[in-house]
Formats: structure tokens, sequence, C-alpha cells
């Protein structure tokens, strides 16, 4: 008790001599060392007279007096060490003069106090959050909102003043939110913002409740330049780098941008170890749901964060980490299929189809090779059901890397039988067999992927047989995410026909009937020229690109399994029976047999970088692009680069040599963890020859699709054209192996730390990383691929070793009691921790 009473007085002699914080009038603080100076005006009581003393005149207190950074220093060894030491210990009985938690409370308060005066010191505020993250450990469990509210309204402040560092503004920070949304925030905002968090405990006041400053800005829009290709807009490498954002890990940052970001990754990772979110309170909870929500939406790239609490830090913030991952980015990480799902924040509404074991269902054409690879780029071929190999078409889960055939295809969510009369002869019934499966939400927020219109609840899934909708009746084209079902009527929709403007009946109100299943073969034909803007009226060699070719050949081939799926389920029904349906698929086979065709010309090349990476990786002349994994992955890494070279020479531009570089950030090539849609589609068209808009569209919504990269959900639903949305940040949560970045170690050494770990669901989360992440390739190295062979081989052998301790017992048994010299003893020993059996 008398440590820490000296401690709290010479914490407060400190501040004594730093500011006079308890004179009522308005006293001038420069205790930043750099001559700046400070006005806190402390308002008097509304119920007591103010004292005229002699003592408490204002006072100018000045470096030169005082050594700032000495009694600073000493403020903050002082405090780290009450925090760390002594509020482990629980003090004398409460009593009215003496509260529980006094010396917590008094902890934080200094915290904040600090906070308050050093608003421009990066290094402070950075330095006073170090020295309360230990609070996690000694502070109770009922003192965890406090203080999970004081790290919010820090970091709040922290990370809009580190993008204000990465504006191009010069009066105002023009910060560009998750939602795409502009704000403006000074130093001021962040005094109301603090002060506004902090008394948020004590009156029940929600930030949210109160309005933000008001503001005024105007937004400049950029000048296309229309020139060369006719269907191809670019955006200058100068717009795109403003608004990109580079990662927290990468080269050539301020060294304010990093303290202001140094904060996070032990925040995250002491709360990952400290805290339980399945036996932490209601409150405690949702505070922490504020927190995260609030660093998710403040810094994109937060996902590298929690990524490092899964690689560096101990088991227990492992798994919290990674419920962390499913919770907020369940895209990129994927899904479990075998172990029990982690501890997430997700809301408790959420609904049942949105559970961390449900799949995401494709279509996938699965080609055999032509000659034996080492790495073959079509990662499984093995049915999950029957567990033969399936070859053409074939259902495939991105998010688990699971496959099964269309025939086995039995999931309780993905198979609909409906009945419905016939409409001139209402006596007769028939029936017709839907397959599909509904699309993941990419984040926790799981109301904003549902939409409700006229009593119905849509949510967005992938068909497998052609239907029509329920509103329009014209088709459901698409390679995936077609339209919207209902899950009280079970009708489809497309996305742009609900909406409470549309005339759509009420659920429940209109029966489902042969017309609503009925279309004519020019309405079917029309329908999917204007789709897919004009593709049966092209010709394949009037396309110049390899690239272009592959994609429009794996276009047809989805459509034409719809329509073949649905003709023989009964969920689609042409006009003139047999005959018109087979006319058109007759049509779309023949147009995907010109398109292979020309594939396999020798006229047909791929672009230097594919072709480069065909002969790198030894496959032979590929028949897809969408469908192979590994090929899209090195389309997801090789279109993030952003380079400045070409455009940052003065001189000549014709002689690289006599040109001179200009020393700016754009000087070399970067990887960016969110870039805008427009700079994913000018790059796939420089890299890669993908110059035409339906070409370049379906691939950005195939990587989208199966997790490569993030866009809102909102802007997919809502606009038929995706390329309208250029300056929409493309998220790149976690690296992938082909990147060209520090971070793809702290993903690999996340996989060797999930693999050596005892739980069993976090084995499947690294596996998880692995297959869909760090799938080898002949680009891998020999370093990276010991680093992932010693990985696994670890975790086959601790799984046998695991397995003999367990029927080493039952084995004995069964021998009568008798111990063996073959197993009285052994190198293997039981793993400890939690068994996996239980899980």
């Amino acid at each position: 008790m008398a440590d820490i009473q000296r401690k709290v007085s010479s914490l407060k002699d400190a501040l004594r001599d730093t500011s006079d914080i308890y004179t009522p009038c308005s006293t001038t603080l420069d205790i930043f060392g750099g001559g700046e100076e400070l006005e806190v005006t402390v308002p008097s009581s509304p119920f007591r007279r103010r004292r005229r003393s002699a003592s408490f005149n204002t006072r100018r207190l000045s470096s030169s007096r005082f050594g700032s950074t000495e009694l600073l220093s000493q403020c903050l060894s002082v405090l780290q060490s009450i925090v760390s030491e002594d509020c482990r210990f629980p003090l004398t009985p409460p009593r009215p003069s003496r509260p529980p938690n006094s010396l917590q409370a008094i902890s934080l308060d200094i915290a904040l106090l600090l906070v308050h005066m050093h608003t421009k010191s990066h290094a402070v505020i950075s330095q006073v959050g170090f020295a309360l993250l230990s609070a996690f450990a000694t502070f109770k469990a009922e003192m965890y909102p406090r203080l999970l509210l004081f790290f919010e309204g820090t970091l709040r402040g922290m990370l809009h003043e580190e993008r204000k560092l990465r504006s191009s503004a010069k009066d105002g920070a023009e910060i560009l939110n998750s939602q795409g949304a502009l704000r403006v925030l000074n130093s001021s905002d962040f005094f109301f913002l603090i002060t506004l968090l902090y008394i948020e405990h004590f009156v029940g006041l929600q930030a949210d409740d109160f309005p933000p400053p008001t503001v005024s800005i105007q937004v400049e829009p950029y000048e296309e330049d229309h020139t060369g290709d006719d269907i191809l807009s670019r955006t200058s490498l100068s717009t795109y780098a403003s608004c990109s954002v580079p990662s927290q890990n990468a080269s050539g940052q301020s060294l304010a941008s990093y303290r202001l970001l140094s904060l996070v990754s032990p925040l995250l990772a002491v709360i990952s170890d400290t805290m339980d979110f399945g036996k932490a309170p209601a409150f405690t909870l949702h505070r922490l749901r504020h927190l995260f929500d609030m660093i998710v939406g403040s810094r994109l790239d937060a996902s590298l964060n929690v990524l490092e609490a899964v690689a560096y830090h101990t088991p227990k913030a492992r798994g919290t980490a990674l419920g962390l991952l499913y919770s907020y980015w369940p895209r990129a990480i994927g899904h479990c299929f075998i172990a029990r799902p982690f501890e997430s924040l997700v809301h408790p509404d959420t609904p049942p189809s949105y559970h961390q074991h449900a799949h995401q269902f494709v279509l996938w054409q699965f080609t055999e090779p032509s000659v034996p690879s080492i790495f073959d780029g079509n990662i499984l071929r093995e049915c999950r059901s029957c567990l033969r190999q399936i070859t053409g078409s074939g259902l495939f889960c991105p998010l688990c890397i699971c496959a099964v055939h269309f025939d086995c295809y039995d999931y309780p969510n993905g198979n609909l039988l409906m009945q419905y009369p016939i409409e001139l002869d209402l006596s007769t019934q028939k029936l017709a067999v839907y397959r599909f499966c509904h699309v993941q939400p990419q984040s926790s927020d799981h109301k904003s992927s549902v939409r409700h219109v006229s009593g119905h609840t849509y949510r967005v899934v992938n068909m497998f047989t052609l239907a029509l909708c329920f509103i329009c009746k014209l088709p459901l084209w698409g390679c995936h995410s077609q339209g919207l079902k209902c899950d009280n009527c079970n009708h489809f929709v497309h996305a742009q026909c609900a909406t409470p403007f549309a005339d759509a009946a009420q659920c429940h109100r209109t029966p489902l009937t042969s017309s609503h299943l009925t279309i004519s073969l020019h309405d079917l034909r029309s329908s999917f020229d204007e789709h897919f803007k004009g593709l049966l009226e092209l010709s394949p060699d009037s396309i110049k690109h390899h690239e272009e070719k592959l994609i429009f050949s794996d276009i047809l081939w989805v459509q034409l399994q719809m329509l073949n799926n649905g003709s023989a389920l009964g969920s689609i029904i042409i006009e003139g029976e047999d005959k018109g349906s087979n006319l058109f698929s007759l049509e779309l086979q023949t147009l995907l047999d010109r398109f292979r065709a020309a594939i396999l010309s020798q006229t047909s090349v791929p672009s230097e970088m594919l072709c480069s990476f065909f002969d790198e990786c030894r496959f032979p002349s590929r028949m897809t692009l969408l469908f192979d994994w590994s090929t899209l992955v090195f389309l997801a890494t090789s279109a993030r680069f952003i380079d400045g070279t070409a455009h940052d020479y003065t001189g000549d531009p014709h002689d690289f040599f006599l040109g001179t570089r200009s020393d700016n950030s754009m000087s070399r090539p970067h990887i960016y963890d969110a870039i805008p849609l427009g700079l994913l589609r000018d790059n796939f068209a420089t890299i890669f020859h993908i110059h035409l808009d339906i070409a370049a569209e379906t691939l950005l919504r195939q990587l989208h699709h199966v997790g490569l990269f993030e866009l809102p959900e909102n802007r997919l639903l809502e606009t038929k054209d995706l390329l309208q949305c250029k300056e929409s940040l493309c998220l790149f949560a976690l690296p992938l192996s082909l990147d060209l970045s520090a971070n793809v170690e702290t993903l690999m050494t996340a996989i060797e730390a999930c693999l050596s770990d005892i739980d069993l669901s976090v084995n499947e989360a690294g596996f998880l990383l692995l297959v869909r992440r760090v799938w080898p390739t002949e680009m891998s190295t020999d370093y990276a691929l010991r680093r992932l062979m010693k990985s696994v081989l670890g975790w086959i052998i601790d799984e046998v070793c695991s397995f003999i301790s367990r029927i080493k017992p039952t084995w004995g048994s069964f021998l009568g009691g008798r111990e063996t010299s073959g197993h009285s003893s052994g190198p293997c020993s039981p793993r400890t921790g939690t068994p996996r059996g239980s899980q």
C-alpha cells in the first residue's frame, strides 16, 4: 500500500510540475518540448462560487523552466508501473471515500489527460497506449468496457490522423471511408471524439447519436482520356496512387505514419490473448464490436494486423484472432467444414444459412491435364460425395476447396422442388427442380446482403439450373450471383427487379404456374445477347487477344451447362418443347467450338506475362482462364502493381538511358492492399491485353466471387455494369504467395503456427490458408516449398503420435494387460491441451 501511495504521489508531483490541473482558470501548458503552447480551460462549477485567491492566478509554464521531456518520461514510466504492477492487486475493502477500482479509474483519467495534452505528438500518444496495454491483464473484467472505450477514442483519432498524412489535400483531409463517403477531421474534432467516447460510459450516449461536424468540401472529378481503344478508358497513375492504400508494412512511409499505426497490432493481440468472446458479458461484447468496427472501417488493411496475431502470438490469441478473420473477412480466409467454428463477434440474430460451415458452390470446369504436372492448376478433382474423379462439369466451393459432381449435389439448402399446374389444364401438375447455392456475405454485417421488398426476404444465390425471373420472366444469365431468391416463397428474381418500385406481388400472393417457367426462343436469344453485350454476334476471328477468347469460351460453357441442366430438370421451358431448347443449345455449342478452335490455332498467342507464367509453371496450352485456381491467383497478384516508371521520366521518353527519373513514390512498382477498381481494369488491359468490357467485367467478378479481393456488396447487387464503379476500392485482405511483399512472410509464419497448434480448428484454418493463399506452383521457391513441406509433415507426424498414444491403452487392455517391449515405450508422447476428439 505504501508503494502504491508513493507512486501515485510521484505521479501527482510530475503532473503538477507539468501542468496546473487543479487551477480553475485558463492555464497555458508547454510540455511538448517544441515551444508550442496549448490552452486548457477548466470550467467552474455552477453550484459553487469561484474562490478568489492569489495562489490560483494564471501561470505560464515554459519548457525553459521545467525539463518537459524528463517530466513526461517520468509520467509515462510511473503510469506504466502502476498499470502493470499495482493494479493487479486488490486494495483495502471499498468504502465511500475509496470506491472499487479507484486506482484503475485514476490511471485511465491520467492517460486520457496525457492524450488530450499531446494531441499533436504521435509518439507520445502511442507511448500512452503502450503503457495501458498491460491493463487487459491487470484490470478486472468490469473495467474492460471503460478500457475499450479509451482505446476506441484514441485509435479513432490516430487512424484518422494517419489517413490525413496520406491525403493529397492541403486545407483539409479528404478521407474516403469504406462506404465511399468523404469526411474532414481536424484537431478540434479529435478532442470532441475522445471526450464524447469517454463520457459515453457515464451518460449512456452513443457516439453515433451526435451529428458529425458540418463541413463543406468540393471534389473535382477526374477527366477521362479516351485515347487508344474506344472501349477502354484510362486514368492517370497519380490519381490512382492518391486514393490507393499502401500496406502498413510497405517501405517509404513517414515515421509519423508508423507511429500512428504501431498500436493497432499489439492491441489486437492483447485483446485476443486476454478476452474470451464466448464468456464475455454483453456490454463488453458491445464495446468490442464498436472497437473492431471502428478499426476495420478506418483502416482497410486491418486484416494484416489480425494475421500478425495469428502468426506471432500465443495459441489463445491465435484462436481468437482466427475468429475475427472468420467474422470480418470470411471470403478471404474461407470457411471450415470439419472442426467446430470459432467464437466470433457476429450478432446473435445472424441467419442460420450464414453459418461458418455453409458452402458457396459455383459451376466449375474440371479439365484433365494433357501432360503430367507436379503442381496442377486444378486443385481438386475428387468428388467429396462419391470419391470419384470429376471431369468436365462439376460444382466447386472456392471457400473451402470442396468439389462434387452435379448429380451428387444434395446440399440441404440448395435443392428445391416446386410443383406447379399447367396453365391450360389446371388439373395437370408438373414438377420443377432448382439447384442453387446461397452466396455467403463478405463481412459480419449480414443484414447488408439481405433485401426486404413487399414482404419478400431476398438473398443472393448462384444458379446451376437456368430459371426465369418471377417478375420480368426473363432468364437469370451469368456465371455466378445470377439473381436473388426469397426465403419465404422460393421465387427467383433479378437483382434490378427486386426494388420497391418494381411491379412485384406480395409474398405468398401469386402461385407458381407454367407461365413463370415458359419463354419463347426469340426472347431467350435476345435476352442472352443483351446480357452479354452482343456475344452471339462476335466472331472468334475478330477477337485479337488470346485471354479474351479464353474468357468468352468460359462464359459460353457456363451458360450452356445452365441451359442443359434447366431443360433436363424442368426449371425452364422453351416454347416448341425439345426442338426450341435443342436449337439454342446447338447454337451455343457451335459458337463454343469455334472459340476453342480459335484458341488452339497458331495465330492465338497469350500475352507475354501469361505466356511466361505458363512456361515457368510448365503448363500446356490452357483451355480455360476462369476455372484455373493458380492462374486466377497469378492474375490477382499481377494486377495489384502500380508502376509509374513509364510516367516518371523527363526527357526523351524513347531513350531510357538518357531520360532522368523523378524522385517520387511512383518511381518503382508497389503492391497496394486497397486499390481502385479502375486500376485493376486498366492493368488487365495493359498487362494481359483484356480490352473488351464484357471480358474484363467477367474476370473481375470471378476474382471477387472466389474471394481474392472484396468490393462493397451493394454496388455489385445494384448495378449491372461493374465497371461504372471505377473509384470503388478493391480490398486485398490477405496476401498471396506470389506477392512481392513482406506480408508473405507473415502469411507463411501464420500457416506454420496454425499447423503446429494442438487445436484441430486452428489446424484446419492453417490448411485453408495453405490451399487458398499459398497453393504451390513451379514459381514457388525451394525455400518456400521446404517450409511448407516441413509444416505439413510435422502435422502428420504429430497426428500419428497422438493417435498412437490414444489407442495404446486400448491395445494394452486387448492384450490382457500385458505390455510388450514394443509398446512399453516409444518416441511418441501424447499431446497435451484440448483433446481433438472432443471437437
